[in-house]
Formats: C-alpha cells, structure tokens, sequence
C-alpha cells in the first residue's frame, strides 16, 4: 500500500515511464514535461482541499491518485464525500487509495460505501476496503465486517487477515446479536472452511455469547475446526469451557490435542492439573504432545507439578529433559536444586549442564551456587592436568591409565573433547618419524583408549577415529603401496 501524506513517492523518470509506455505520451520528452508539470501542481494545491477535490474529480488518473491520497489530512465533510464518490473511479488505483483514506477518516458514514465497494471490487479494493473497515474499528464497523465475511472465501481470508491486527476485543463483549448470528450460523455451515473460519473469527472477537456455539461444535467430524473451537475458548477465557475441553483430552487426535492442552495452561483451572500430569508422566505419548504439556504446566504454581517435573528428569528423551529444566528455573520451589544440581554437575550433555546452572541461578540459592561453584573449580584443575599428561603421551604408565578414566569425565564437562581429539592428532603428526611408526603410535593410542573403562573415553575415541583416524590410516595405506 501506498503511505498517505505524501506528495510523490515516484521519481519522475518512473512517471515517465510509465506514461510513455501506456501512450499517454508520444515522446520520452514530453512524458517527462508533464511528469514535472504534475508534480508542481500537487505541490500547489495540496494544502487546498477544495482544489484537490476537483483533482480528484476531473484531474488525469496520475493526479486523481495523488488527490485521493493527499485529502486524507483534511477529513471535512466535502473530502469525505468526494472520497466516496471516487470509489466508483474508472482506475482501480484511484478508487483503491480512496478506499484507504477513508479508513483514516474514521467517520461511520463512510463504512456503507466501504461495503459495497467490497463485495463490487476486484481481489485489491477489496483487501483495501477491508482493511479501512478494520481501521475505522468502531462497532458498526467491525459488525459490518463479521456480517458480511461468509460472502466469499477471499473476503474471509482479508477479514481474518485484518482482524488480527486490529485490537477488536478491547470493545468488549457488545456486539449485537444480530451481527454475530452469520458467524454463529457459519458454524453448522456444510462447508468446514466457513465453520473454521467463524470459529476463529469469534475467537477474536472474545465475546461470551460465542461460548455455547463453540463448545457445542467441540465435535466437529473435522480436525481443524474443532482445533479452531479450542483455541477461540482459550481466547473467550471462561472457566466454563474447562470440562468440555478435559473430555476432548480423552479422545482427542494427535494433531489437536495439542491446542486443548495450550488452552488448559490459558485457563489455569486446577481441575485440568491431574490430567495434564497423566500426559506428561506418560513417555509412550507423542513428544510435541508433552512439550506442550510441560509448557501448559509452567503456569500451574503447585507441589504436585514440582515433583512430577522432578521424576521426568530421569527420563532418556533430551528435549524433553532440557525443557523440564527450563520450566524449573521458572518455579521458585526448591524441591528441584537437587536434581538441577546432579544434572549441573554429572550430565553427559554439555547443553543440559548449561541449561541446569541456568535454572540454578534463576532460583538463587546460595548454598547451591557455592556447590557448583567449587564443583567447576575443581574440574578446571583436572582439566589442565589432563593436558599435560596427554602432552607427555609417549611416557604412559600404567598408573596414569588407571586415573586416565577420572580425569576423562572433567574434559568432557568443559565439552572439549574436539580440543582433545586435536590434542591426540598434533602429538603423533608433529614428531618426526616414518609414516608406519606415526601410525603405529596412533593405533598405540587408540589401544590406551580403548582399556580405559569409561563411557567418555569411547566417545572421545570415536570422535577422534571419526577426524583423524581415515586420514590416517590411508596415508599409511599410500605409504604401504608405494613402498615408503
């Protein structure tokens, strides 16, 4: 859309051009003249209402443009009806950017011709006129919408479109029956793309008359309808939806499922705590299904939440794991430092660590923050002796094997095993020696590895063989075949 208030967005080369190219002009000369001659009468006229107005009506399609756009700062009753007037402009632009002033005029009289505009208009007059009804935003304007949006799917999708971005719902709920009954009526509409849209649209509006017709189509045999219905409840946020929606969980499908559980956590009703943990305790449930839950949850500030949120950290399911510490952070129930701590401080996943210490400093417990505190000191000293014992490789004995494991666990916590995979690398390529002994001294290293038992030191081999252990193994390879 073209912005109001403005002399000329064009350059007068693109004016030009356009009117040499629809022959409005015989010559690139004279279609600039009068391209520059326009220009200067706007800027003449454009602080005069009464000169624009007979632009508007009278001036070539450039200048009718340029006058319905700039009568937008006016907004007297004259330039409102010459606004209207040029609704039944012969150019579509024309017609279109009255359309759009009209919608700053804000005036009640201009939602009628707005109307009729709409349903006689092509695709663009009719998004316009939409959107200048959604602008003007009064009740009368916004009735007119809803009562006249099931004409056609396109000006269902434009007053959708236009209606979330207008704040509908602050008029509250005074909408008269009258206009609310064609998208009530839409509901038992055969066509479930009328129904759905209705449901949505009545969500946004958030008026309780909508609450009876939208439980009552919580059966709908169509899964987005019925999706549309739950979420226009949560949007309603009245608690006498919270039943119905606590049977939808029992037999609802995988796909809407998901919303009933989202507008469960919008309610915050407590009847809907138990079922919510049946879900979450259940790891056979679909894992967007109880990513939802564990969100639905977060706002529920109660012991039996804690513990069940507690229980699903042992699960193996990361994501699920990561947003449960999440959630956790957010609680100030201290039940959980505990198993954030053990988590902080042994989990083999690095991101989860992270996530936990986290979730740790939301909940500020001294005692806590000065455990993990000592606890990384301490692997940070073990870290930098693992470094040197790894430099001095070539003078393994058997006593650094067996301690070889323990200080495994601290690199892997600081998540550097690729740095120790790096490590490994430059000690066997950096001594000079034939190709057969460097690969020699590789295979002696992966067999130190391989003997200690510890779950980090197989990661950190199969790491390591992942990097270097090809390249390795086919230099030698080439070395074997060319006779080195």
């Amino acid at each position: 859309m073209h912005s109001l208030h403005s002399i000329d967005q064009r350059s007068i080369s693109e004016e030009a051009m356009e009117r040499k190219t629809s022959g409005d002009s015989n010559s690139w000369k004279e279609a600039v003249k009068k391209s520059k001659k326009r220009r200067s009468k706007l800027k003449k006229i454009r602080d005069n209402p009464k000169l624009l107005i007979e632009s508007l009506k009278e001036g070539d399609k450039w200048m009718r443009q340029d006058a319905a756009r700039e009568l937008g700062k006016f907004k007297d009753t004259q330039s409102l009806q010459a606004l209207i007037f040029a609704l039944n402009d012969r150019l579509p632009s024309v017609t279109e950017f009255a359309a759009q002033t009209l919608g700053y005029y804000e005036d009640s009289n201009a939602i009628e011709p707005l109307i009729q505009a709409m349903k006689n208009g092509g695709s663009a007059l009719r998004s316009t006129c939409i959107e200048a009804l959604a602008n003007i935003g009064s009740k009368k304007a916004i009735e007119a919408l809803i009562m006249n949006m099931m004409e056609s799917a396109m000006i269902r999708e434009h007053t959708i479109y236009a209606l979330e971005y207008r704040d509908v719902k602050s008029l509250g709920n005074h909408y008269d029956l009258e206009a609310m009954k064609p998208l009530i009526d839409a509901l038992n509409d055969e066509d479930y793309a009328k129904r759905e849209s209705a449901a949505y649209v009545l969500g946004l509006l958030q008026d309780s008359k909508a609450l009876e017709p939208l439980i009552a189509i919580l059966e709908d045999e169509k899964t987005s309808v019925r999706e549309a219905a739950v979420l226009a409840l949560g949007k309603l946020g009245d608690s006498k939806a919270v039943e119905p929606l606590l049977k939808r969980l029992e037999v609802e499908s995988q796909y809407a499922i998901s919303a009933v559980i989202e507008v469960l956590g919008q309610l915050l009703d407590s009847r809907a705590i138990e079922p919510l943990l049946t879900i979450l305790r259940d790891n056979n449930r679909n894992e967007r299904v109880r990513l939802q839950t564990i969100k639905s949850l977060e706002g529920f500030k109660d012991s039996r939440v804690t513990e069940s949120l507690i229980t699903v950290l042992n699960e193996k399911n990361r994501v699920i794991k990561e947003k449960v510490i999440e959630v956790l952070g957010e609680y100030e129930d201290k039940k959980s430092i505990d198993s954030l701590l053990r988590i902080a401080m042994h989990d083999y996943d690095y991101d989860l660590r992270f996530k936990a210490e986290e979730s740790l400093e939301k909940l500020r417990d001294k005692h806590a923050l000065e455990k993990l505190s000592n606890y990384k000191r301490d692997q940070e000293r073990l870290y930098l002796d693992l470094r040197r014992r790894l430099e001095k490789l070539s003078k393994v004995e058997d006593s650094v094997k067996r301690s070889m494991g323990k200080i495994l666990t601290s690199f892997i916590q600081k998540n550097k095993f690729l740095e120790l995979a790096e490590i490994l690398y430059n000690f066997i390529i950096e001594e000079e020696m034939e190709i057969e002994k460097r690969y020699g001294k590789y295979r002696e290293i992966r067999d130190l590895f391989i003997e200690i038992d510890n779950p980090f030191a197989n990661f950190i081999l199969n790491i390591f063989e992942s990097r270097y252990g090809n390249d390795l193994g086919s230099k030698f390879w080439r070395a074997t075949k060319n006779g080195q």
